[in-house]
């Protein structure tokens, strides 16, 4: 991988790449350099460190959606029959539409965690006081 100058050309192809894939080291690997170069540059120029973060917000707030989106509208999966697709009513391939429970509860527990994970409770029987609270809601 190349080490690379970080120019505001580079910077803005950098970010750009950043909001779709939102992991440095990915975003890196994909664009061949170093990611040396960019905690550089980010350390160097305290306006790209905030375009980076506000990139990779983005990204995440594009995946969430992505989430969202299965969770609620699902995804058509094919249907296959003798190794043909089958196609519905109007010759169009066909499917059926799978829903993600999972992601579901994981957007719930991310938006009310006090309601959808309220923590963990452990105790000891035999007369033995103990007792271990873990709350791992935010809000």
């Amino acid at each position: 991988m190349a080490d690379t100058k970080t120019t505001p050309e580079f910077k803005e192809m950098f970010l750009g790449v950043l909001e779709n894939i939102p992991n440095i080291t990915a975003a890196c690997k994909l664009l061949e350099i170093n990611n040396s170069s960019i905690f550089r540059a980010r350390k160097s120029d305290p306006e790209f460190d905030a375009a980076i973060s506000e990139a990779m917000n983005s990204g995440y707030d594009m995946i969430e959606e992505e989430a969202r989106r299965r969770a609620v509208e699902g995804v058509l999966e094919p249907v296959y029959y003798k190794g043909e697709q089958v196609l519905d009513a109007n010759g169009n391939p066909g499917g059926i539409r799978k829903y993600s429970d999972r992601l579901i509860l994981e957007l719930l527990r991310a938006y009310k965690p006090k309601r959808f994970n309220p923590g963990v409770k452990l105790g000891m029987g035999d007369g033995e006081k103990f007792t271990l609270t873990l709350n791992l809601g935010g809000d």
